[in-house]
């Protein structure tokens, strides 16, 4: 039983990070514009023209272009890149004045109020850090740094009137793929990148990591399954005795097998309880500390876990059936074996 808790605690923690990973995301791309179009020059993204917005706005179904000015700079004292984006606040808004992510935040142990200076080859300058951002949508904001649109444009080094990429909005979203089509045609260099595409591409992303997870797991179940075929095909003498006393006093074959074959089912059921609770509380009370690395990666920046459970029934039930399943199957045989004894011979002993 602890054996199976020990497996199936392994394959529910990554279920369960899959799972919680997906409902994150699945959140968070409800923000994320309708389209987003960038330049490029050579295959490789440049700087949108102060012209290319104009030209998209007679689009049916567009109802806002945005330009979007971010980009990455270097903190040494981080070792790794921060995401600046800048936010248009207006003459009267405040240049100094920061918000980060909670990433940047914990690593740099930095509060409300704390000074953060960025540094990059066309600017230099020292904010306040007027906000943290909260660790709910930490999957996309972690190792963000939101400045004022006129110091990131001097923090990137863009010029004014130009852009990293547009956000465009569209309505109804029946028109994203026709919208996208369009753009495509007007402007041959671009890129577009909708919303349902950029969410298959993390549904594919987080299911080749759980993949590649569960792959690295399998060899421990199988293990596991060894092992029990090994103790379940050797009878002890007390079983022996046990197994003839029952069919000495009028147990049928098939009773015996029966008897055996729900032992085994209780056994697994009783152990897979117990796996998915300690792979519950694995997860969700210790950030899946075994297991976040192999999900994210070994950067510095490593996203922290702030997940809720996301997981279904249906998806707890195919579990269960894994496991179960073929424990009780490698059980058949075993038990089989020892319903058929002769019950003078399994009373007598070897």
């Amino acid at each position: 039983m602890l054996g199976l808790a020990f497996a199936v605690a392994l394959f529910g923690s990554a279920l369960f990070v899959v799972e919680s990973l997906r409902a994150v995301h699945r959140r968070a791309s409800h923000e994320a514009p309708s389209l987003i179009v960038s330049h490029l020059e050579g295959g490789r993204p440049a700087l949108i023209g102060p012209d290319d917005g104009e030209r998209l706005r007679d689009l049916l179904g567009v109802r806002t272009i945005t330009p979007r000015v971010w980009g990455y700079v270097f903190l040494g004292a981080l070792e790794g890149n921060v995401v600046v984006f800048g936010e248009a606040r207006g003459e009267g808004g405040s240049r100094q004045d920061v918000t980060v992510g909670p990433g940047v935040a914990r690593l740099l142990g930095l509060r409300a109020g704390d000074r953060l200076a960025l540094s990059t080859p066309s600017h230099q300058a020292v904010y306040r850090v007027a906000e943290i951002l909260p660790r709910e949508g930490a999957l996309v904001s972690h190792d963000a740094v939101i400045v004022d649109v006129r110091e990131a444009r001097l923090l990137l080094g863009i010029p004014e009137g130009r852009a990293t990429d547009l956000a465009i909005e569209v309505f109804p979203p029946e028109e994203i793929g026709a919208v996208s089509e369009e753009i495509a045609q007007r402007m041959p260099t671009s890129r577009v990148v909708a919303q349902a595409d950029l969410a298959r591409l993390y549904e594919l992303t987080f299911d080749a990591r759980g993949g590649v997870l569960g792959a690295l797991l399998l060899p421990a179940l199988a293990a596991l399954l060894l092992l029990a075929w090994e103790r379940l095909s050797g009878l002890s003498a007390e079983e022996r005795r046990e197994i003839g006393v029952l069919k000495a006093v009028g147990w049928a074959t098939e009773d015996v097998l029966a008897v055996r074959m729900i032992e085994a089912g209780l056994i697994a059921l009783f152990g897979t309880v117990i796996g998915l609770l300690v792979a519950y509380v694995h997860v969700y009370a210790f950030e899946a500390a075994l297991l976040s690395r192999v999900i994210f990666g070994w950067s510095n920046l490593r996203t922290p876990l702030a997940l809720a459970p996301a997981t279904d029934l249906a998806t707890l039930a195919a579990l269960v059936a894994m496991v179960v399943v073929p424990f009780t199957t490698v059980s058949t045989f075993p038990a089989w074996r020892a319903a058929s004894i002769d019950p003078d011979r399994a009373l007598r002993g070897p």
